[in-house]
C-alpha cells in the first residue's frame, strides 16, 4: 500500500508500469469532501500542530490547481471515497471496496 497524492498523470503511469514489472495490482483512492470540510479540517490540522503531514490548506489549493484529470484506465481503477464520515467509517468503507 502507497500513501501519496498522485498529482500527476505521468506519476500515475510510473505506478502503473510498476504494475507490469511486478504483478502488484495498483489502485486509486480518489478522497472526496465538500471544499469548505476541507478547509475547515486542514486549517484545525495546522492549528493543533497534529499529526506528521505536512497537509496544509495552501498546500491543497496548488495540488487541486495541478491535478491531471484521470484517463479512462485511471478512472476504472479509482475507488472513491466520501470522507465526510468519521475516519472509523471512511476506513471500513475503504477496506471493503478493496475486499480486505
Amino acid at each position: 500500500c502507497l500513501d501519496a497524492t498522485y498529482v500527476s498523470s505521468e506519476e500515475r503511469g510510473r505506478l502503473l508500469e510498476l504494475e507490469e514489472e511486478t504483478g502488484c495490482k495498483v489502485c486509486f483512492a480518489l478522497c472526496e469532501l465538500r471544499e469548505e470540510r476541507i478547509r475547515e479540517r486542514l486549517l484545525k490540522r495546522e492549528q493543533e500542530g497534529a499529526g506528521i503531514s505536512d497537509g496544509r490548506y495552501e498546500i491543497y489549493l496548488r495540488q487541486k490547481e495541478e491535478f491531471s484529470p484521470l484517463s479512462q484506465d485511471e478512472e476504472k481503477r479509482t475507488i472513491r471515497v466520501d470522507t465526510g464520515k468519521a475516519q472509523n467509517q471512511t476506513l471500513k468503507t475503504l477496506l471493503e471496496l478493496l475486499r480486505f
